[in-house]
């Protein structure tokens, strides 16, 4: 098995080998600062809401105890993932191409820029398929799509507007 899990000071007391330590929770800075969960959130969210003093006691227990707030918790709160959609299109011998490598990294990079990640998916064949697109939205997996390999006829474009998610597309949209 691994090795021990060292929090960021370099503190490894209280860790067993080759068992990571749970992660902290809200309820564990809370606890440890001597404060309600609310105050907590309001020192991460809202810091003008909390005193000073009570601030920096909740920041150093967030740092001590290596409190990272949970993203799926907000993004269930906020009905909002943080996450962009694309389609790669795995199969077939031209896909790859010299474009599509930079635009993943460049979006990946831009998207990190504002606090988004991107999120890739596919299918099985060739050909796109709406119901991984409707799948993906209404799951709330992503927020919006960006498009690459639109033609003629392209059923995407027009599912998307017609049922309000937000895209973007990269070349044209037939």
């Amino acid at each position: 098995m691994g090795g021990p899990l060292v929090t960021p000071a370099g503190d490894t007391s209280g860790v067993s080998w080759g068992v990571p330590r749970a992660k902290a929770t809200i309820e564990d800075v809370a606890r440890a600062a001597g404060v309600s969960r609310q105050t907590v959130t309001n020192t991460l969210s809202h810091p003008d809401r909390v005193r000073p003093g009570t601030r920096e006691r909740v920041r150093a227990e967030i740092q001590r105890l290596g409190y990272r707030p949970s993203a799926a918790a907000r993004s269930m709160r906020s009905q909002v993932s943080g996450a962009l959609g694309i389609e790669l299109r795995t199969l077939g011998p031209g896909y790859h191409n010299a474009l599509m490598a930079p635009l993943l990294a460049e979006l990946s990079r831009a998207a990190g820029v504002h606090g988004a990640h991107m999120v890739t998916f596919g299918e099985a064949t060739e050909e796109s398929s709406l119901a991984s697109y409707e799948h993906m939205w209404l799951t709330r997996r992503v927020d919006a799509f960006v498009l690459t390999d639109t033609e003629p006829g392209d059923p995407r474009p027009g599912w998307l507007s017609e049922h309000g998610v937000p895209f973007v597309t990269f070349g044209r949209v037939w």
